[in-house]
């Protein structure tokens, strides 16, 4: 009798232990491109920080970032993109050209209120940043293989979960939405969605 109610107390505790385990989020996996040599999946998602180190020749990060890109291209990686990501690029190029013309720090949220033409006047300078991207091999803009709706309804659970700002939630729910796991990012919010696997530069 003594044998089964220790055995039973440890079966309570190991199913206890079993069940906070659930509970609990496994962080995202990190690697460093520079301090491993990694087999990348056939398919990666593109952060939007990412594509501008690797386009705007005076980032801090351009030269780590054309080096991961170049591997991925030697690896035929599919790059993958959402027009989040370049709706989030096109506006940091019109502010970074825009300050680059009127001065550091002249960008402010009344400028387009005083100048509603300032999109079209930098067009010719996003035509080129965007030809360059889709042009780069195997990039791919996603289409969500699930309705709007289902992806608004999982941005939002990732921002209650993970806490999230709302534009990473969906970059997140669009990439598990078609499959992807990893993501091309020196942002460290990804890094409390557990099963992400998140490359830095």
């Amino acid at each position: 009798m003594l044998a089964l109610a220790v055995e039973g107390k440890y079966r309570v505790l190991i199913l206890s232990y079993l069940q906070r385990m659930r509970s609990c989020r496994m962080p995202a996996e990190v690697y460093r491109f520079e301090q491993c040599r990694f087999r990348f999946p056939p398919r990666v998602y593109l952060d939007t920080n990412f594509v501008l180190a690797w386009y705007l020749k005076g980032h801090r990060d351009f030269g780590a970032a054309s080096k991961l890109l170049t591997e991925l291209t030697v690896q035929k990686v599919t790059i993958a993109l959402s027009t989040l990501v370049v709706d989030e690029a096109w506006w940091r190029l019109i502010i970074a050209y825009y300050e680059r013309d009127n001065g550091q720090g002249a960008w402010t949220d009344d400028v387009l209120k005083n100048d509603s033409g300032i999109p079209k006047r930098y067009y010719p300078e996003l035509e080129k940043f965007t030809v360059a991207l889709l042009r780069y091999p195997r990039s791919v803009v996603l289409d969500a293989p699930i309705a709007a709706s289902e992806l608004v309804q999982k941005s939002k659970a990732h921002i209650q979960r993970f806490s999230l700002a709302p534009r990473d939630a969906f970059h997140v729910s669009m990439a598990q939405a078609c499959g992807i796991d990893m993501i091309i990012t020196n942002d460290k919010q990804f890094e409390a969605v557990d099963g992400l696997r998140i490359m830095k530069y």
